[in-house]
């Protein structure tokens, strides 16, 4: 238990300090229609707060993911792979029963995507632990909200122009 208020701690340090604002993109389900040939694709949004991402190249040099969790030894060797990093998420954060799949990207800022290589809970089970991936150049495919204020000002355009 003491294990795990001590980890807990350290991540809201880490939230408070290196944490950045996220949307994870999940896959729920893709339909396809045998007549048409259009494959639906089911995603849901969950806007995040705060998320830790460490460069690989911070990673490697002072080892602080392997002193909190047990990093893959493939991922340590990797010196080749320039646009990975590793990021944090609380599972608090996250709706309960949130499983990670390997489709699933997450947009910092609408602006980059990062692919999800790999996601694994955590040992506590107080996280997810996400090897992400830099797409560049890839399509956003991002969900923006719409808001009631938006609304409202379509409204007025039109009752404008009637008028």
């Amino acid at each position: 238990m003491n294990q795990t208020i001590y980890a807990r701690k350290n991540l809201y340090h880490l939230k408070r300090r290196f944490g950045v604002a996220v949307d994870l993109y999940h896959f729920d389900s893709t339909t396809l229609s045998f007549p048409t040939g259009r494959v639906e694709v089911k995603r849901s949004k969950y806007h995040i707060r705060k998320v830790v991402i460490f460069p690989i190249s911070l990673t490697r040099e002072l080892n602080v993911v392997g002193m909190i969790f047990r990093v893959s030894p493939t991922l340590q060797n990797n010196e080749n792979d320039l646009q990975s990093s590793i990021a944090i998420v609380d599972r608090r954060d996250l709706p309960t029963g949130f499983e990670i799949n390997p489709n699933d990207y997450i947009l910092i800022k609408n602006r980059d995507r990062y692919a999800i290589q790999k996601g694994q809970i955590t040992e506590n089970e107080f996280g997810y632990l996400l090897n992400i991936r830099f797409l560049k150049g890839a399509a956003r495919n991002a969900i923006f909200d719409s808001m009631a204020f938006d609304l409202l000002d379509l409204v007025e355009l039109n009752q404008v122009g009637i008028n």
